[in-house]
C-alpha cells in the first residue's frame, strides 16, 4: 500500500482535458500547442498583456507663473544690483569732482562758474546713470529670460515701477525737480532693452 497516488500513476485531475491524458495520467505544468483549450488560454493571457492600461509615472507639468510675478521679481531685482552700483557710482563721483571743488567739497559750489557747475553735475550724474542703466537692464533681462509669458513690457513695467519709487522717494526728500523725471525714464527703457536680450537668449 502506498501513500502517494503518483507512484502508482493514477490520474489526477487536469483543467485540460487532452493535455492530462497525454501526460500519461498526471500532471502536466508544460503547454501544449497542439491542445485547443491550452492554446486558447494561451493566446487569453497574450491578449490580456497587451491590453494591460499604460500607467503614467511623470509628474504633471507646472503651470507657468504670470506675467505680473516676474514683473515683480524684475523690480525687486533691479533695487538689489542698482544699490551697491549706486554707491560705487557716488564713490566714484566724489573723486571726478574733488578736482573742481577742491577742499571745501560742496560747500564751495555755488561760488564756481555756471560752466564748472555743469561739469560737477556731469560728473556726479554720469556714473549713477550708468548704474541705473546697467541695473535696469539686468532685472528686464531676468523677467523675459525666465519668465515663460513675459515680454519686453513687462520688463519695462519693472523698471517704470522702480523709477516711478525712486522719484517718489527723491521728490519727498528734496523736492519736485525736473531732472528726477529722467530716473523713471531711464529705468523704463533700459529695463525694456534688457527685456529684449532676455527674450532672444531664452
Amino acid at each position: 500500500m502506498v501513500d502517494d497516488a503518483h507512484e502508482v500513476g493514477l490520474a489526477e485531475s487536469h483543467a485540460d482535458f487532452d493535455v492530462a491524458l497525454g501526460a500519461g495520467g498526471v500532471d502536466d505544468v508544460g503547454h501544449d500547442e497542439g491542445a485547443p483549450f491550452c492554446h486558447f488560454l494561451g493566446v487569453a493571457d497574450n491578449n490580456a498583456k497587451r491590453r494591460l492600461p499604460v500607467v503614467q509615472t511623470g509628474e504633471p507639468a507646472e503651470e507657468p507663473r504670470p506675467a505680473w510675478h516676474w514683473v515683480g521679481f524684475g523690480a525687486v531685482a533691479i533695487f538689489i544690483v542698482w544699490l551697491p552700483l549706486a554707491y560705487l557710482a557716488e564713490a566714484l563721483g566724489r573723486r571726478l569732482t574733488a578736482g573742481i571743488l577742491g577742499p571745501a567739497g560742496e560747500s564751495h559750489f555755488s561760488e564756481l562758474s555756471r560752466s564748472e557747475r555743469l561739469a560737477v553735475l556731469a560728473r556726479i550724474a554720469v556714473p549713477q546713470g550708468f548704474a541705473l542703466v546697467l541695473a535696469a537692464m539686468a532685472g528686464g533681462f531676468l523677467v523675459t529670460r525666465f519668465g515663460q509669458k513675459t515680454t519686453p513690457r513687462d520688463a519695462a513695467f519693472a523698471g517704470l515701477s522702480v523709477g516711478a519709487l525712486a522719484l517718489g522717494l527723491t521728490f519727498a526728500q528734496a523736492g519736485f525737480s525736473l531732472a528726477g523725471l529722467v530716473v523713471p525714464v531711464v529705468a523704463t527703457g533700459a529695463a525694456a532693452a534688457g527685456g529684449a536680450l532676455g527674450r532672444r537668449k531664452r
